[in-house]
């Protein structure tokens, strides 16, 4: 084998176990904080979980369904995560739509149908997400849409959203801490927790 080849994957191989050393991840995820309490009552799986993963997405949004991916994965294989969602982007149209479609699924249908719902959103490859309104198992979401219970929530997030600066989407958080997304892939957090 070529020994530029074998090289590399030593550098790959140290690099990787570098990476995984607790105190090199902790040092970086400490860089920027963000306050996320109260900010949200969207969240699956373990609410009382100390890892709390915070994706700030937009339904539209094209590097939102690729987190939701790796986020999905994470929760596939680490039970006790808690992932809260703050919507971005509440302009006008189709963004607004969707977004209150979503958070109506959570706020009035729960977690089991948010959860389901937000996977078939995100993970339709087939850009055929309007066709969910009209689902019977998500009637729920559509019928609350307008609520003043899912406006008071989505205009909670539109206010951190702005006080916070943010300006693209996603941003993924841990413990309120920005992910270092150069150095590490979502998935990592197996590893790392």
């Amino acid at each position: 084998m070529n020994s530029k080849v074998l090289t590399l994957e030593l550098v790959a191989q140290k690099f990787n176990n570098l990476k995984y050393k607790e105190n090199i991840f902790n040092n970086l995820i400490t860089e920027k904080h963000y306050d996320t309490e109260n900010i949200t009552q969207i969240k699956l799986g373990n609410i009382k979980s100390k890892n709390i993963i915070t994706i700030i997405t937009n339904p539209l949004c094209n590097g939102c369904i690729l987190a939701h991916e790796k986020i999905n994965y994470l929760r596939r294989y680490n039970k006790d995560l808690c992932i809260q969602f703050i919507f971005s982007d509440l302009g006008h149209g189709s963004s607004l739509q969707s977004t209150k479609f979503l958070a109506a699924a959570y706020i009035k249908g729960g977690e089991e149908i948010a959860s389901k719902l937000f996977d078939d959103w995100y993970l339709d490859h087939n850009n055929n997400r309007v066709s969910l309104f009209s689902f019977p198992e998500y009637q729920i979401a559509e019928k609350y849409m307008m609520d003043e219970h899912v406006a008071a929530e989505l205009s909670k997030h539109s206010e951190w959203v702005r006080a916070n600066k943010i300006n693209s989407t996603p941003i993924i958080l841990l413990n309120g801490y920005l992910f270092p997304k150069d150095y590490y892939e979502i998935t990592d957090l197996n590893l790392v927790l």
